[in-house]
């Protein structure tokens, strides 16, 4: 069994990305990764193939689609030794998977659809203009009171100057 692995993955790091069939890359660590749990001493040699594998980016994003423990910092550690050998191989694209996936939109917006958040944006202040104070034109000094308590609620945007701030979410 540990022959079938080592040879699946020298074979996945010699062709290039674009040969590698994506199937059989995610049955193959699947497989690995469930095989762990019942080998307790799998050979160096096969560890080390596994984790050359998932040190390519696109190879670890696909391996990620079915090994659950890859999709998410580990909270605590695997009890399997050989599963800790990997999992501290691959931290650091952990790290940047979430990164990436969690950056916010606005590294990405357009000027268009950043003009539609500035216009929703006042609609919103002007919306709680009228639920707090009964009227949608505010001066400076309850604009800031409504900033505040926009402040206040998860989720809810922060304004400056009628421009979204830079890394916050809409």
């Amino acid at each position: 069994m540990d022959q079938y692995f080592l040879d699946g993955f020298h074979d996945i790091l010699q062709a290039t990305v674009n040969e590698c069939s994506g199937d059989k890359l995610q049955y193959l660590c699947e497989a690995f990764w469930d095989h762990l749990d019942t080998c307790t001493t799998p050979p160096q040699e096969l560890l080390d193939a596994f984790v050359a594998v998932l040190q390519n980016e696109q190879y670890f994003a696909v391996a990620r689609l079915v090994i659950p423990e890859f999709r998410a910092l580990p909270a605590t550690e695997p009890g399997n030794a050989s599963k800790q050998h990997v999992m501290e191989h691959i931290a650091s694209l952990q790290v940047k998977q979430i990164e990436m996936e969690n950056g916010t939109t606005a590294l990405f917006d357009d000027a268009l659809y950043r003009a539609e958040k500035d216009t929703f944006t006042d609609a919103e202040m002007y919306r709680a203009g009228l639920l707090i104070y009964g009227r949608g034109n505010l001066d400076e000094v309850e604009k800031d009171e409504v900033q505040r308590w926009w402040a206040g609620r998860p989720g809810c945007l922060k304004q400056t100057s009628n421009a979204v701030e830079e890394g916050q979410e809409s």
